[in-house]
């Protein structure tokens, strides 16, 4: 069921959302987040920028598609929360600050509704949704457990105990006497040594070639640019000569066949994102490795290399989270190939058993 204040259709515009004003209100309305990576427990700080004195009201939830308009009355769907209602100051702007509502969850969309009519129910513009992030969930949700620390320093020992009673010494026993030494032996004669046996068979000859390398190394002909996670393809192979022992999806995924320690080697060139961007490696659902880089706008790349010990049956694949970009344009944690210039790479070699 939904709620009804208003409602307009949104165009979808990049990885935001806008709905067209059925009013004119002037300026039309900006919501802005100070922080897209919130830490768990704070609260999230934002400024609303619109008509002086127009009526606002805020709403969060973990889905996109946080208001909508009907007729330019409000519609709050189910899962919404409404987080904070004020009006816009005779300045044209409003700050304030809120709780994350969902503790479930890591990502939260944010949404403001402006009107001049304090019900909502007629002249209502809805603001672009903006995004924020729970860094702690995240790692929660996709994180994998730290390794042990280092025992601390042994303690020092106690003070020792009493020494008890030494008991009483026992009477020795008589020694027996040495028996007489035997006389020695007279040494034979060596015997005669036998025939020689047939020669054995000569073994084959080396043919001098080292073994064959084992490695499957190409790149993914598509861009990296949605928001959060990107699954980094194998759709475009240059070598693979490691068939017996593992496949490579045009998907993304390997799968192994073959038990051993393999190599991993992957990079790319990204760039415009605005934020902490994350490279992780996927054994069977689970990471095994995570990298973190901050941009701020600029190009850039994102790296790992790895050695593991990985059993038949086992599935592997690279996962990349795009912070995003603060305008609402594409930003890229990899660009597709341009010809023969392979802007990302992945590589996977066999070690040995």
């Amino acid at each position: 069921m939904i709620k009804k204040f208003g409602m307009a259709e949104c165009l979808v515009v990049s990885l935001f959302f806008t709905c067209p004003a059925y009013a004119d209100i002037d300026p039309p309305p900006q919501l802005d987040l100070r922080e897209q990576l919130i830490t768990t427990g704070a609260e999230i700080s934002a400024t609303l920028t619109g008509e002086s004195r127009a009526y606002f009201v805020v709403g969060a939830a973990s889905s996109n598609t946080v208001f909508s308009v009907d007729s330019g009355a409000l519609l709050t769907p189910n899962g919404t929360e409404t987080v904070y209602n004020g009006t816009v100051s005779r300045e044209g702007n409003a700050s304030f600050d809120f709780t994350w509502p969902k503790p479930e969850a890591a990502v939260l969309y944010i949404q403001a509704a402006v009107s001049r009519d304090q019900n909502f129910t007629r002249d209502v513009v809805l603001t672009q949704v903006k995004s924020a992030a729970d860094l702690a969930r995240l790692i929660t949700l996709f994180g994998v457990e730290g390794p042990q620390g280092e025992s601390g320093l042994m303690g020092p020992p106690g003070p020792a105990g009493e020494l008890g009673l030494m008991g009483p010494t026992g009477p020795e026993g008589l020694q027996g006497e040495m028996g007489p030494a035997g006389p020695e032996g007279t040494q034979g004669e060596t015997g005669p040594m036998g025939p020689a046996g047939p020669a054995g068979p000569s073994g084959s000859s080396g043919s001098g070639e080292a073994a064959p390398v084992a490695m499957w190394s190409g790149s993914c002909n598509r861009n990296g640019s949605r928001l959060f996670e990107n699954t980094f393809c194998l759709d475009s192979p240059v070598i693979n000569t490691a068939a017996a022992h593992f496949s490579a999806s045009p998907e993304g995924t390997v799968t192994f066949i073959k038990d051993g320690f393999y190599t991993l080697h992957f990079w790319s060139l990204a760039s415009y994102m605005q934020g902490y961007a994350e490279v992780w490696v996927m054994l069977n659902d689970r990471s095994i490795f995570t990298s973190y880089k901050l941009f701020n706008g600029e190009w850039g790349d994102l790296n790992a290399i790895l050695t593991w010990k990985f059993d038949a049956g086992d599935t592997l694949r690279i996962e990349l989270i795009n912070p995003g970009r603060n305008d609402g344009q594409p930003a890229y944690v990899f660009h597709n190939r341009v010809g023969d210039d392979d802007r990302n790479r992945f590589q996977l070699r066999y070690e040995g058993e």
